[in-house]
């Protein structure tokens, strides 16, 4: 894939999380917590591709070197906080703790990538 078509194709996915986040947050809006998980989670799929799995689960370090790129490692960032935004209303304080110190150990790393750009 040429180097701008990648671009375009990384920014199109970032944009669709973000999309989804919106949704998301009118679901919770409407008091619809569970299909604004179904989002957030159909997001991350998309966004992570067939390294999903993989990459929610293991630690952030080891996820951001899945994922790759800055850019897509803050769009699930940006879903974590999200998610994170559910669960305290879902009166699941615990896991929306989680979710957030996530969030933030994957912006440290996307910085960490865009301060010292790896050849991958």
């Amino acid at each position: 894939m040429r180097a701008s078509s990648q671009e375009d194709f990384l920014l199109r996915q970032i944009r669709q999380a973000i999309e989804a986040i919106a949704r998301a947050m009118g679901l919770k809006g409407a008091g619809k917590l569970e299909e604004a998980k179904e989002e957030l989670g159909a997001a991350a799929a998309e966004l992570l591709g067939p390294v999903a799995p993989l990459a929610l689960h293991v630690d952030v370090t080891t996820a951001a070197h899945l994922i790759g790129d800055a850019g897509r490692i803050d769009a699930l960032a940006k879903l974590l906080v999200a998610e994170a935004e559910l669960y305290e209303v879902a009166g699941d304080a615990t896991a929306a703790a989680r979710a957030t110190e996530r969030a933030r150990g994957l912006v440290a790393e996307a910085e960490r990538r865009r301060e010292r750009p790896t050849r991958e």
